[in-house]
């Protein structure tokens, strides 16, 4: 069950993210007035404490008094016990985890799309290639090695996710948002099984070890 919460947490926030922060930076990489002010308001979620951050989302996803449900009712729409209800507590989880971690995501596609030479791309446009065309044959191969590194240390970033989860829904409900190291903090620190807990650490490590082995993999031979 722990493994399996794990991986949906993963799977919901490592792709969304990232294809929301490439959205971002392409938009960033316009030049439009105020783009600075725009990326502040991305990435200021990033530098902002979890704790703080979990707590204003607690408010937010409140049944009865949250913002977001009071919206869904002005549309006609009854909304969820966001944290309470075991089929919403992890969408929940990842909603608010995409909103956070998608700041940084944007700045490092960010900074890559600032090593793409443009000469790639005015012969690309001498060549009658649209914006389609581009992204697909310039930015994105370009891109490749930055969207490795995003993915190598999102997909470790989302095994070790605790904070977020202590906070919201404190494992809950019925164990649907109980992830792995929330499992292991558990074992070890609250029913003080130091040695299981030690044990689910060494697997997590293993784990973590072995698909970044992969990914560096795919890395050496797709993106150079």
């Amino acid at each position: 069950k722990v493994a399996r919460n794990t991986l949906y947490y993963t799977i919901g926030t490592v792709p969304t993210t990232m294809a929301l922060a490439l959205g971002v930076a392409l938009l960033f990489d316009r030049k439009i007035r105020g783009s600075h002010i725009y990326r502040t308001f991305f990435f200021a979620p990033t530098i902002t404490s979890t704790v703080a951050i979990s707590i204003v989302w607690l408010w937010l996803y409140d049944p009865s008094y949250g913002p977001i449900n009071y919206f869904l009712r002005i549309v006609g729409i009854t909304g969820p016990n966001w944290l309470g209800d075991p089929r919403w507590a992890m969408p929940a989880v990842i909603i608010m985890s995409v909103w956070k971690d998608l700041g940084y995501a944007a700045v490092i596609f960010f900074a890559g799309l600032q090593n793409v030479p443009h000469e790639l791309y005015e012969a690309a446009k001498i060549d009658g290639a649209g914006a389609i065309d581009r992204f697909r044959y310039v930015t994105w191969p370009s891109l490749l090695p930055t969207t490795f590194f995003l993915l190598i240390t999102s997909i470790i970033s989302s095994f070790q996710v605790f904070d977020r989860v202590f906070i919201l829904t404190n494992g809950g409900p019925i164990n649907s948002t109980n992830v792995v190291v929330f499992y292991l903090y558990n074992k070890a620190f609250r029913l003080f099984e130091m040695g299981y807990g030690a044990s689910v650490a060494y697997l997590l490590f293993g784990v973590i070890l072995l698909v970044t082995i992969i990914q560096w993999r795919l890395m050496d031979r797709y993106a150079y």
